[in-house]
C-alpha cells in the first residue's frame, strides 16, 4: 500500500485507536511531516519508476466486445489462473453495482496501436468506522503479462487515487509478477495471515 495524504491518514487513525479528535489532529500534524520525508526520500511513489503515457478511464456501462476479446486471449494464455468469467457483461454488472464498501469503481485502459491490451479496475471505499478512504486495485487483466502495460495502469490508478483525495492506494491479492511491479514503486507492505 501507498500513503497518499498522511496528515489525514494519521489523525484518523489515533482517532479509531480512540484519541481525542482535536488531539490527534495535533499530533498528526506534528508527525505527517516525518512521514511525508520518509515517502520521499524512499520514493514511494510511481512517478520516480514509470515513463508518462496516455490511459484512458471509463465507465463500467461502457465497456465493450473489446473487453470480451481481451478475456479470451487471457484464457488461452493462462489457463490455470481462472478463477471467474470477465465477460463484458459480467464486468458490468459487478462493477457498475453500489454496495456498502465499495463507493464506486475506476476502470483504466491502456491500449497499443488502437488495440485493447489490458484493463485495470480500482475500487473505492471508505470505512464508515474511521473514515480512511482507500482506493484498491479490485482487478488487473492483461494478457501478455508485459510489466511495461502493468506498470502504466498501476501509475494511472495511484494518480487517480491521489487526485480523487484517497488515503491510501492498495494492491492485494494478486499474482507474483504484478506484484513485483507494484514492488517497483517501493509500498509499504503488510503481510495477511
Amino acid at each position: 500500500f501507498w500513503i497518499l495524504r498522511p496528515r489525514q491518514l494519521l489523525s484518523y487513525y489515533l482517532c479509531g485507536l480512540g484519541m481525542p479528535s482535536a488531539f490527534s489532529k495535533i499530533i498528526a500534524t506534528l508527525v505527517s511531516p516525518l512521514l511525508r520525508l520518509e515517502i520521499m526520500m524512499r520514493r514511494r511513489n510511481f512517478n520516480s519508476c514509470c515513463e508518462r503515457t496516455d490511459m484512458k478511464k471509463i465507465k463500467p456501462e461502457n465497456l465493450n466486445e473489446e473487453f470480451d476479446s481481451l478475456w479470451l486471449k487471457f484464457t488461452k494464455k493462462n489457463p490455470k489462473k481462472i478463477i471467474t468469467d470477465r465477460s463484458k457483461d459480467d464486468l458490468r454488472w459487478h462493477f457498475g453495482m453500489q454496495n456498502k464498501t465499495i463507493s464506486h469503481t475506476h476502470i483504466f485502459t491502456y491500449r497499443s496501436r488502437e488495440k485493447l491490451c489490458g484493463y485495470l479496475a480500482a475500487g473505492v471505499e471508505t470505512s464508515p468506522r474511521t473514515g480512511i478512504r482507500r482506493c484498491r486495485v479490485v482487478d488487473l487483466v492483461v494478457p501478455s503479462g508485459r510489466k511495461k502495460v502493468i506498470r502504466q495502469l498501476l501509475k494511472r490508478a495511484h494518480a487517480e487515487a491521489v487526485q480523487s483525495g484517497s488515503h491510501l492506494f492498495e494492491l492485494t491479492g494478486f499474482s507474483q509478477s504484478v506484484r513485483k511491479v507494484g514492488l517497483e514503486a517501493n509500498p509499504y507492505t503488510q503481510k495477511h495471515d
